[in-house]
């Protein structure tokens, strides 16, 4: 069992604590991105972070905690599994045909380090309407495409206003 609790003063302040042992296992045997589910209910893609001296955490996203009805204080049962995806989270179908289907996308999106690549799953995936999702993927490509690979955020972030 663990809590969500806060870390005052800080930018992820939500979070559940991680057991030293459990955190020692996962770094002994490689693992960086999990897959965890919260009380038997939605999954979410991880990484355990570090709070120095206050020890190891998970990030409780205000939408996860919202979704889930969670309050500060709560108890939660955590599981977490090693995520074997190619890109350390779940990668949104309309973002993968466009992987297939475009191979200068798939391979200026494969350059890019792996933190970039989840900010990016991250930007499709959590919009609700698949054609939002279609949109912003499309985007997503034709930006990595006419820019060669390289990534600037303020730049793709125009390029999501101007649209497809």
């Amino acid at each position: 069992m663990s809590r969500l609790e806060i870390f005052e003063g800080r930018l992820y302040d939500q979070h559940i604590k991680v057991p030293k042992e459990i955190y020692l296992f996962y770094k002994k045997e490689g693992v960086k991105r999990f897959i965890a589910k919260l009380n038997d209910g939605d999954q979410f893609a991880c990484a355990i972070l570090s709070a120095g001296e206050d020890g190891k955490y998970l990030i409780v996203s205000n939408d996860l905690k919202k979704k889930n009805d969670l309050s500060l204080g709560d108890e939660l049962t955590v599981r977490l599994e090693p995520d074997i995806s190619k890109y350390g989270m779940p990668l949104p179908v309309e973002l993968e045909e466009l992987l297939l289907q475009e191979p200068d996308f798939e391979l200026y999106f494969d350059k890019l380090t792996p933190g970039k690549q989840r900010a990016l799953i991250f930007q499709v995936s959590k919009l609700k309407s698949e054609n939002k999702r279609v949109e912003k993927s499309i985007v997503i490509s034709r930006y990595l495409v006419e820019q060669k690979g390289r990534l600037d955020f303020k730049e793709l972030n125009e390029a999501y206003k101007r649209g497809v």
